[in-house]
């Protein structure tokens, strides 16, 4: 089901297994957004990865990572994140990821030499 507000495409989330669910709406052409939240572990992360490999292989020129919403990320997590942003990347879209400032993810985050850290949009 896809609802129209505003010349804005919002899908309903999807609740996937351990409380993560993941929602994406296109605020103007070329533009994805992908929200996520609950725990991004190793039983959610498949289906991210999938999601966002569909958006990276789209005509998008620009698409935003939310993770402000995530209260876990697993290391299952972290390589679902990188494949799709080094995906996006590869057919040019300009990729953000967006992250609470207070979150533990965003220490979690700076453990790790990932290169999707360069994209990181704190708020």
């Amino acid at each position: 089901m896809t609802i129209e507000l505003d010349r804005t495409t919002v899908q309903p989330a999807i609740t996937l297994p351990s409380d993560l669910w993941v929602r994406t709406h296109r605020p103007e052409s070329g533009t994805a957004v992908v929200e996520v939240g609950g725990d991004l572990d190793a039983a959610g992360a498949p289906r991210l990865a999938e999601l966002l490999e569909a958006r990276a292989n789209s005509t998008l020129r620009r698409l935003v990572i939310d993770l402000t919403e995530v209260g876990f990320l697993s290391a299952a997590g972290l390589s679902a994140l990188e494949h799709g942003y080094l995906r996006a990347c590869q057919h040019q879209i300009l990729c953000t990821v967006r992250v609470s400032a207070g979150s533990p993810i965003l220490r979690t985050i700076g453990f790790f030499p990932l290169r999707f850290r360069e994209a990181i949009e704190v708020c």
